[in-house]
């Protein structure tokens, strides 16, 4: 029970998924002892409370990375994900080659999403997703070369 509790505690962390952190609305906040808070202003809007001055913590609720940041995120790396389980469909032929890529990923991918589904501890893995993005690329562009040279000698 004690390990469920704690297991709990560090999902619900602000420090481990940022896309938790306080919203307008959301009732209680804690500080770093834990304790609740409840703060808000003249609007009724959430305040975060108890955070010191230029705490990185505080950063997550700037328009800045709010807004623009995790879309330009999305935007990328959703891009590249969508690359990658292509590059891994088209890799499957050549299995052999690519199965220790794949085995790292899929290692990762499960131990992460059991115990702390937080992009950071994606992230080392991301170069190999990369490398699968690239192949689809390169493939791509061997299409479209091989395509044109067929349109260029049928004339």
């Amino acid at each position: 029970m004690i390990i469920c509790d704690r297991i709990l505690d560090r999902l619900s962390s602000i420090d481990v998924f940022p896309r938790f952190n306080a919203q307008t609305g959301d009732n209680p906040i804690t500080d770093y002892q834990g304790a609740a808070r409840v703060t808000v202003d003249a609007q009724g809007k959430l305040l975060i409370d108890g955070v010191p001055l230029g705490d990185a913590l505080n950063q997550y609720a700037t328009p800045l990375f709010d807004q623009i940041g995790r879309t330009v995120h999305r935007l990328y790396f959703g891009t590249l994900l969508l690359l990658a389980l292509v590059g891994i469909v088209l890799t499957a032929r050549a299995w052999r080659e690519g199965s220790l890529l794949w085995f790292v990923q899929i290692c990762m991918t499960l131990v992460y999403i059991i115990f702390v589904p937080a992009t950071r501890y994606r992230v080392p893995t991301d170069p190999m997703l990369f490398l699968f993005s690239a192949y689809t690329l390169v493939a791509a562009w061997g299409y479209w070369q091989a395509r044109r040279l067929r349109r260029f000698y049928s004339c």
